[in-house]
């Protein structure tokens, strides 16, 4: 208890800010949807909810500007390189968000806690003068090759944009109303992992953290 009631209350720099995304294909349709949440000590919660994308495997990946052109012979190239403030190589930029698994019907969910960048005002803030992108890629980051993990092309982005923190969350459907408590999070009544996605049911997944690949399921759950 002295944990919970020592973050809880550790003021006002702690506010709870929240970013969403929605990713739309090349032909401007909805593909999935993304929520930020950065909230005590400054982790980030990201949920993912795809709907309708290409059956497999894919990787998320945060890019530098905010600006999802989809015209032209690389679409969304315009959102410019990985999100990468601190200059690391891959798979260690602060955008490389890890692999996702979608079923058959193209529905996945996906969920991390990030400490690479913020919401807040900071040298890592992904609501910078020139924004972020969350893309979708074809398909997933072999965590080696540089500079995009061989993950194929962009098939979906979405610009990040700052909503009122009081707002109702709803990154597609998902409770993920979280409490981060030494490297760990509550949510849904059960302990999550740094990392974990997930076709359909809501089944434990083995966890990973950011920036280690994970493969797509082998059949529709």
């Amino acid at each position: 208890r002295w944990l919970v009631d020592e973050t809880v209350n550790e003021g006002p720099a702690d506010e709870t800010v929240i970013s969403r995304a929605t990713l739309e294909d090349t032909a401007g349709t909805t593909m999935g949807t993304a929520e930020f949440t950065q909230s005590f000590g400054g982790l980030v919660t990201v949920a993912v909810t795809l709907d309708g994308a290409p059956p497999g495997g894919h990787a998320l990946h945060l890019y530098a500007v905010g600006a999802c052109d989809p015209e032209g012979d690389a679409p969304f190239a315009s959102a410019g390189d990985h999100f990468n403030p601190a200059g690391a190589a891959h798979p260690e930029h602060a955008g490389d968000l890890g692999n996702m698994g979608t079923d058959t019907a193209g529905h996945g969910e996906f969920w991390t806690v990030a400490d690479r960048f913020t919401l807040s005002p900071s040298p890592s803030s992904l609501l910078d003068g020139d924004g972020s992108a969350l893309i979708l890629t074809a398909g997933m980051d072999d965590q080696t090759s540089a500079p995009d993990g061989n993950s194929g092309p962009r098939i979906a982005c979405g610009v990040l944009s700052l909503v009122d923190r009081d707002a109702p969350t709803d990154a597609g459907g998902l409770n993920l109303t979280m409490l981060a408590l030494g490297g760990l999070i509550i949510g849904s009544g059960s302990l999550l992992a740094l990392q974990g996605w997930r076709t359909r049911r809501r089944t434990r997944s083995r966890p990973q953290p950011v920036g280690v690949a994970q493969r797509p399921p082998s059949a529709q759950e």
